[in-house]
């Protein structure tokens, strides 16, 4: 069985520049905004800047804001930094979400995807969770490999 790449990506800390650079390096083809709300205060990262930004560079940029972290959930993750909780929770969301898992699982079958979301660290985030479960529903099929 032959092993689909799935990247993720978290901006912080970084340039557009950087960003894209790295995405280049990747051979990443496709970038899906798992944020809940895809706004930034750095420059460049906002939905429409980004869009624009990845297009100009031949990156498709698809946003997939139900799949991001909820309000109330992201608000407790910040107060208790309880990751295990988050994923928890997180999952039992998904569960509510299963179109926009099912459009997102077809994306990254096609290959040269990358989720991403603003934390630098995968291990603080939810779209590890997520690329966990995308991978759990396909039997393994996906090798993860967080930028």
């Amino acid at each position: 069985m032959t092993e689909i790449p799935l990247i993720t990506v978290g901006y912080e800390g970084m340039t557009t520049g950087e960003f894209v650079r790295t995405l280049r390096r990747s051979k990443v083809q496709t970038v899906i905004d798992v944020r809940f709300m895809p706004l930034s205060r750095k420059k460049g990262f906002s939905k429409t800047a980004l869009a624009s930004l990845l297009a100009e560079n031949g990156i498709a940029y698809t946003s997939m804001r139900t799949l991001g972290t909820p309000p109330n959930m992201r608000k407790r993750y910040k107060e208790t930094g309880d990751y295990h909780w988050l994923a928890v929770h997180y999952l039992r969301y998904l569960q509510d979400q299963e179109n926009a898992v099912a459009e997102l699982y077809r994306l990254a079958v096609a290959g040269g995807c990358c989720l991403l979301c603003y934390e630098h660290e995968p291990g603080t985030c939810h779209r590890a969770i997520l690329a966990q479960e995308l991978t759990r529903r396909n039997g393994h099929r996906f090798r993860i490999q967080h930028i």
